[in-house]
């Protein structure tokens, strides 16, 4: 799944090669998101970038709330990314706005953590439900 929707503030893309971490990569404008049928689209508000590697196969992106059930396209604006071999990496992909356990995770917390997408917190809780989804956990799970 190459667009992963891992709460409603973020989403995980997973690049169809390596890239190198520059300010293109670093920079949220390279990274455009509409909506599919109709009009409008997301704000990319920040990359959290990788630690210690100056390569990536993916990116997190921090986004406006999606609205779910909504169709929306997401592709790499100039500047483009940089392949590893010095060439240029493109990218277009569909994704589903949608509800994911790391949100009801997030809302069951007491409102005075901090929840941010670049927090501690958030990065264990979205460890969790990313495992949980990929091991077929239900959705019906109390957490």
């Amino acid at each position: 799944m190459p667009v992963e929707v891992i709460a409603d503030d973020v989403i995980l893309i997973e690049l169809p090669e390596a890239v190198v971490i520059d300010e293109a990569y670093l920079d949220p404008a390279t990274y455009i998101i509409t909506v599919v049928e109709g009009s409008g689209g997301l704000t990319v508000r920040s990359v959290l970038p990788p630690l210690d590697t100056q390569i990536a196969t993916d990116v997190v992106l921090t986004i406006d709330k999606h609205a779910h059930g909504i169709q929306y396209r997401i592709n790499i604006d100039d500047p483009k990314l940089s392949g590893t071999d010095g060439g240029v990496v493109t990218f277009e992909e569909d994704f589903i706005g949608r509800h994911t356990k790391v949100e009801g995770m997030i809302k069951s917390l007491p409102k005075h953590y901090n929840v941010k997408p670049d927090s501690l917190i958030r990065a264990v809780l979205t460890a969790v439900g990313r495992m949980d989804e990929e091991i077929g956990g239900s959705r019906n799970d109390t957490l």
